[in-house]
């Protein structure tokens, strides 16, 4: 299943995506069209943040 969301900041490796989503706390995740490896680190009703573990 395909979950997406938009990406709302970029601080280093930790990306944040704004509003709702199907995420869970320690889902690992592919970002991007480079499909770069990221795990789900924090999250909110407002906002998820995800670590990158790739090259950003």
């Amino acid at each position: 299943m395909e979950k997406t969301g938009k990406i709302y900041g970029i601080n280093g490796p930790v990306i944040y995506i704004k509003g709702k989503t199907d995420f869970k706390m320690g889902e690992m995740v592919y970002v991007s069209s480079e499909r770069l490896v990221g795990e789900v680190i924090s999250l909110t009703s407002e906002m998820t943040t995800i670590q990158v573990y790739e090259e950003t």
